[in-house]
């Protein structure tokens, strides 16, 4: 007989952690803005702007279910992870910084806001892999472990909650998200630049059935290798519930 489905204790306002990553996402974007064009730092607001985006997003779609103390953990944790490994790292020698992140840093260096759009959505995308791929399942399992949701020797996860994460609307949610992102800078933006965007845009539509598999495979492999972990919660930067 199947085991019932376990409930995560609701003991938290999780919607509050999960807007409070929000705003600290929020925060970093305008901090990356505000220090002005200048800077090589501010390169970086590319890469947080999208991430805020897909973020908003999320939450959007999770309000239309009360029932998501568990995603809701998981958006703050995954949010720690990225202030840690992006804004905490800016000025680390590459070795210090966490291998999935260090193509990321290693490009963001080599880049202004002036240099061309190309190489800016090349940094854009190395974010995203490094995040999905090295965080994500990584911040799945630390939640997992702590709310006693790990999944039991047949892979079977207690809640079903937790698979919506792991999920096809998961990577549809993104590549709207990813969509609604390029047509605000592609509106900011004249000349050849604009022209770019729009053409990565239609890539992005056209070539959806072929970024879907990517992104499952980069989110899936991510956390695979989080449960081959001897310690799933890894460099957690913040204590539970902060």
């Amino acid at each position: 007989m199947s085991r019932p489905e376990t409930r995560p204790e609701r003991s938290f306002d999780g919607l509050n952690v999960a807007r409070s990553a929000e705003q600290d996402l929020a925060a970093a974007v305008r901090h990356f803005r505000e220090i002005g064009a200048d800077h090589p730092d501010h390169v970086h607001h590319l890469f947080a702007e999208l991430y805020l985006v897909t973020t908003q997003r999320w939450l959007a779609d999770l309000s239309k279910d009360p029932d998501n103390a568990f995603s809701y953990r998981v958006i703050r944790r995954f949010m720690d992870f990225y202030l840690e490994q992006v804004p905490g790292r800016l000025h680390a020698p590459l070795h210090e910084i966490e291998p999935h992140w260090r193509p990321y840093h290693w490009l963001a260096r080599q880049q202004t806001i002036r240099s061309p759009i190309t190489a800016h959505l090349i940094l854009i995308s190395a974010g995203v892999k490094a995040h999905i791929q090295g965080d994500l399942g990584r911040s799945i399992r630390s939640i997992e472990a702590e709310m006693g949701l790990l999944p039991d020797e047949s892979g079977r996860r207690p809640y079903a909650g937790q698979d919506r994460l792991l999920s096809l609307q998961t990577d549809v949610l993104f590549l709207d998200a990813a969509l609604a992102y390029v047509s605000r800078q592609h509106d900011d933006q004249r000349g050849w630049r604009r022209l770019v965007l729009k053409l990565y845009r239609m890539g992005l539509i056209l070539l959806k059935p072929i970024w879907i598999p990517v992104l499952q495979k980069w989110r899936r492999a991510g956390y695979a290798k989080a449960g081959r972990s001897n310690e799933p919660d890894r460099a957690n930067p913040r204590p539970s519930g902060a």
